[in-house]
Parts: C-alpha cells; structure tokens; sequence
C-alpha cells in the first residue's frame, strides 16, 4: 500500500512541460533526417559488400579453375608423389591421383563459393 501512495504522490507531483508544437515538429524533423542518413550509409555499404563479395566469388572461381587446369594439365609435377605402401587401397589412390585431385580442388572452391552465393547478408 506505501508503494501505490508513494507511485500517486510521485505522479502527482509530474507535471510535464509543454512545448510549442514547432519546436516539437524541428526536433522531429532532425531525427527523421538523422534516421535518413543511416538508411543511404547502410544502403552504401550494403552495395560495397556486394561488390566484394562477388569480387571474392569471381576471384575465387577463377582460382579454382586454374589450380583444375593446372593440375590437369601437369600430371608429371604430381608424379613423384608415391606412398611406400603396396595396399590396393593405395594403389588405388595412386591410380587415380589426378582424379582425387580435381575433385579436390573442386570441393575446394565450392566449399568458398556456396557461402558466397548464400549469404543473407548481402540482400538484408
């Protein structure tokens, strides 16, 4: 019961000051135009992101494709490469070491492309 008296007491005793409504309306005015500018900033780096993003994306993309093309193209530099094991695991591997590093190279630039491409980010 002391709360609710000492709540009444306290509103009682507010008496808010009232302004001209002008006043009021310029103040308004400054914010709005402060929320404003935020909107184009934000607009602006979200366009910047973008740009870097697909940047990193294309960068990206053509990395992967020249580390495929040279290791395609390049089958002796990746020669030498033998384990010291005769399982025919292995020798599997061996066999089909160009294969296995294609695909590699493959997983490689999805594995940076698939964020890239389905980042939220970008179109928030």
């Amino acid at each position: 019961m002391n709360e609710d008296l000492e709540i009444k007491k306290l509103m009682s005793d507010y008496q808010p000051e009232l302004t001209d409504s002008a006043d009021f309306m310029a103040a308004l005015n400054e914010k709005l135009d402060v929320v404003e500018d935020v909107k184009v900033y934000h607009e602006l780096q979200t366009r910047k992101y973008r740009k870097l993003l697909l940047a990193a994306l294309i960068s990206g993309a053509v990395v992967g494709g020249l580390l495929i093309a040279f290791i395609l193209l390049a089958p002796a530099t990746f020669g030498e490469f033998h384990l010291l094991l005769d399982s025919s695991f292995f020798v599997f591997l061996m066999s089909y070491k160009t294969l296995f590093l294609v695909a590699g190279a493959i997983l490689i630039t999805a594995a940076c492309a698939i964020p890239a491409l389905t980042s939220r980010s970008a179109s928030n």
